[in-house]
């Protein structure tokens, strides 16, 4: 399956092999095994605790921590809230090119921003495109998500790989969504950002990476 919920193996060409949902109550704990040979935990909802080896941090919501290597398991802690946090695993290179949470909500207002699309759009997110790898968690409301010439309609749980030139988009939500993403592995020009075919060049998709029904 191309969209995939926690537990399930990912499309063979992503190098993120695993992501697991962490949710723990306030003043609980949550232990996770790293999966290596890279972690990264990031926040998704409220303010944790979070206990490695040698340190304790606080982390919060958006933010996000690269597990050290070596590192074999850690602990997540509610704190007068509950937390709740995406851990992803794989085996990706050194950098990461972003990391954290994105709100999607109705906005026919800026419909138009980014490529210009021929799919029904209400959100003001824009058609773009990358070059590295993405991949969104939804974590919070549902809705529709394009990616290159698929459509798919997504949910609380839902991994969506995005491979790197591959044009996306999140063009309808049933109800607002927040989602974790996590960008890595980085091909080509290695340029940061949303990038737009009528201002960066055309998209030069990966054809190993297409998506599938």
């Amino acid at each position: 399956m191309f969209i995939t919920r926690p537990g399930e193996a990912l499309p063979d060409w992503c190098e993120v092999r695993r992501f697991d949902l962490i949710e723990a109550s306030a003043f609980s704990d949550v232990t996770f095994e790293a999966r290596g040979p890279n972690d990264v935990i990031v926040v998704t909802y409220g303010t944790g605790k979070l206990t490695l080896s040698d340190r304790i941090m606080v982390i919060r919501e958006s933010q996000y921590l690269v597990l050290p290597p070596g590192e074999t398991k850690f602990t997540l802690s509610g704190t007068s809230r509950p937390v709740q946090a995406i851990h992803f695993s794989g085996q990706w290179g050194a950098d990461i090119y972003g990391c954290g949470t994105f709100p999607v909500s109705l906005d026919v207002r800026s419909q138009f921003v980014g490529d210009k699309v021929t799919y029904p759009k209400a959100t003001s997110f824009d058609s773009h495109y990358h070059d590295y790898d993405e991949y969104w968690v939804i974590v919070q409301g549902s809705g529709t998500v394009v990616v290159g010439e698929h459509s798919y309609f997504v949910r609380p749980g839902d991994c969506v790989p995005i491979g790197a030139g591959y044009h996306h988009d999140f063009p309808l939500v049933d109800a607002p969504v927040k989602a974790a993403y996590l960008e890595v592995s980085a091909c080509g020009q290695k340029r940061l950002g949303h990038l737009w075919n009528h201002t960066h060049g055309s998209a030069q998709p990966i054809a190993a990476r297409a998506p599938t029904v």
